[in-house]
């Protein structure tokens, strides 16, 4: 007897073949001469039907994700101009999310690939007085991408090539 979970959507015919939610399934062969067998393949089939669709939410979680800023990018970090520390993000979207627990007032990034300064990659820096961004190829810094750092007042975007459509108030 075919379990009542599949029964309504099972139609097996005078030939063998069995057609399940509209998918036809040639099941001419004597592995699938009985009722059994088929509930067997449908659980299959519903397990692998799953899968998909756990792959597709993942695929399309991964395509919304936050966009990445830092790209084994380097970092230093000051306080009274003395280095106090030394960082590469291998890949992130937020710098506070890599920054030590030291005291520091500066922060520089020199000579590395940064295109974009993406929303929120550089928010929530307090203790921030002074951040260059110095021959890091930025062309584009997004809205929202700086903000929250009440203390900072030198910003040094030296060497960089910033199109104006992309230039943002901050």
């Amino acid at each position: 007897m075919i379990n009542q979970k599949y029964k309504q959507s099972i139609i097996i015919s005078d030939n063998n073949k069995v057609i399940w939610g509209g998918l036809l399934l040639c099941c001419q062969s004597a592995e699938f001469q009985n009722e059994s067998s088929v509930v067997f393949l449908l659980a299959k089939m519903q397990l692998y039907y799953h899968c998909l669709l756990y792959l597709l939410i993942i695929t399309s979680y991964a395509v919304r994700c936050e966009k990445v800023t830092f790209k084994n990018v380097t970092f230093k970090g000051y306080s009274l101009y003395t280095e106090k520390f030394k960082k590469t993000i291998s890949s992130g979207s937020s710098l506070k999310d890599y920054l030590p627990e030291t005291t520091f007032d500066g922060i520089e990034f020199k000579d590395q690939n940064i295109p974009v300064l993406y929303k929120d990659s550089l928010a929530d820096l307090h203790g921030l007085d002074e951040l260059k961004i110095e021959s890091c190829g930025v062309e584009e810094v997004q809205p929202g991408s700086i903000r929250n750092a009440p203390n900072l007042f030198w910003l040094s975007l030296k060497g960089e090539t910033l199109y104006y459509n992309h230039v943002v108030n901050f």
